[in-house]
């Protein structure tokens, strides 16, 4: 704020000295141009206040022109520049320029009666010319300064309104997720609950009729809802004739072979991000790196515990004894 101040008194002094140096220049030039008009016609002797404004506005700025003129021909490290001792006195002539007026029309048209009037505006006159010349660089820089505050403004406004922007389109976004998570979690319920239905249904079927019953799921529906509603073998997935789980049809996951390649497979990334945005409550990945761990340890992962504790029809293939990875991407192993 200290400096807008001080550059504030500097642009108004550009501005404001040479309108100065004008009203000054009027009463020094009034007396001379009233008697010369007098001298010549008497005929526009009316008009001699109106001929002196237009030549004090014209001699103001005209002095105040050239002083600025020969100050921005200067340079700080002209030295030794031949000219620089005639600017230098070219500036000094612009500067006593309009004193020396009121001086010349005080001696030769007022018989040297008011010089406390004249002597007064010469000096002020004088003063304003020191200053016009003495400030004119700070003053430019005041202006310079003023352009590139208006420039930062006007960037700054540019800057609020594309923010602005990209808040309601961050806003807009985050509706918009908040929207798919809804619309998710209706899903999620929803498969969840037809899927336990379907399990129940299964089991009623078997205790019924002592067989299992025909249900036309992909492997993959199979294995992720076993996974979410019941972490284990609820509804079996279907195996090949040597026992081995079958292999998912290319066709619906032409990047998955059994468990293991579902990392690799998009359509999961999505479904356990999902389900972690969703708060489910179930974290795929977790629960699949919890598997995997127990496998590698040789432990009985939870499907097989499950049918230790009374459930012969919810058991998973027995962890292999091999550990050549290349073997269990073979035989669609799903752990």
């Amino acid at each position: 704020e200290s400096i807008s101040r001080k550059m504030s008194l500097r642009r108004f002094a550009y501005y404001a000295l040479p309108v100065l140096d004008c009203f000054f220049a009027y009463f020094a030039l009034y007396p001379i141009v009233t008697s010369k008009i007098a001298d010549l016609s008497s005929a526009i002797s009316g008009y001699a206040v109106i001929i002196g404004a237009i030549l004090s506005i014209a001699v103001g700025l005209g002095l105040s022109l050239i002083s600025r003129m020969g100050v921005a021909s200067m340079e700080e490290n002209d030295s030794a520049d031949p000219m620089r001792t005639l600017k230098k006195l070219a500036i000094c002539g612009s500067v006593v320029s309009l004193p020396l007026m009121y001086i010349i029309g005080e001696v030769a048209f007022n018989g040297g009666e008011q010089w406390t009037y004249s002597g007064c505006f010469a000096f002020v006159s004088l003063i304003i010319q020191l200053l016009i010349v003495s400030g004119y660089k700070r003053q430019i820089d005041a202006l310079a300064y003023f352009r590139e505050k208006d420039k930062n403004e006007s960037v700054k406004h540019i800057k609020e309104a594309d923010e602005n922007a990209i808040r309601r389109e961050v806003q807009a976004l985050r509706d918009k997720i908040q929207s798919i998570i809804a619309s998710f979690d209706q899903e999620y319920a929803s498969f969840t609950d037809k899927f336990r239905s379907l399990a129940a249904a299964r089991d009623e079927h078997i205790e019924k009729y002592g067989k299992d019953a025909k249900y036309y799921l992909n492997q993959m529906v199979i294995y992720i809802g076993d996974l979410v509603c019941f972490r284990r073998e609820a509804i079996p997935l279907y195996y090949e004739a040597n026992g081995t789980v079958s292999t998912i049809p290319f066709v619906d996951f032409p990047y998955v072979s059994g468990g293991r390649n579902l990392f690799y497979n998009t359509d999961f990334v999505y479904l356990d991000y999902m389900m972690q945005r969703s708060q489910t409550g179930i974290p795929l990945s977790e629960t699949l790196r919890i598997v995997e761990e127990q496998r590698q340890k040789g432990l009985n992962p939870p499907a097989v515990e499950s049918a230790a504790q009374g459930h012969p029809e919810t058991t998973f293939e027995s962890p292999s004894t091999d550990n050549n990875p290349d073997d269990d991407q073979e035989d669609g192993g799903i752990w």
